[in-house]
């Protein structure tokens, strides 16, 4: 698989799908806003986003080829259409951790 490009210019808008999903406590609740073609989420993970995301990134890439049912996240990390990805990063008004990757092709 080729690598993805970060996409700096889309960060500050998964940015703020990561505070909007954070403040309503909905996984993907803001999915589309930035014109992604996929979204992945580590929802209300506690921790600082250095103990949170290799472990949250580890669980969506050991979900393993298959159906998208049970294995959607695994197949957005290595699609090989999507070309690019942009990181958002918020902190709930409860201290827990929410981070987006928006794919995009």
């Amino acid at each position: 698989m080729a690598p993805v490009t970060r996409r700096t210019d889309r960060e500050a808008c998964a940015d703020g799908a990561a505070q909007s999903d954070g403040a309503s406590g909905s996984a993907h609740g803001a999915f589309g806003r930035c014109q992604e073609g996929a979204q992945n989420e580590c929802p209300g993970w506690p921790g600082s986003s250095e103990q949170v995301i290799d472990k949250c990134l580890a669980q969506m890439f050991a979900e393993g080829p298959g159906p998208f049912a049970g294995h959607g996240h695994y197949l957005n990390m290595t699609a090989p259409g999507y070309t690019g990805v942009a990181c958002g990063f918020a902190t709930a008004a409860n201290g827990k951790l929410w981070i987006v990757q928006n794919f995009y092709r």
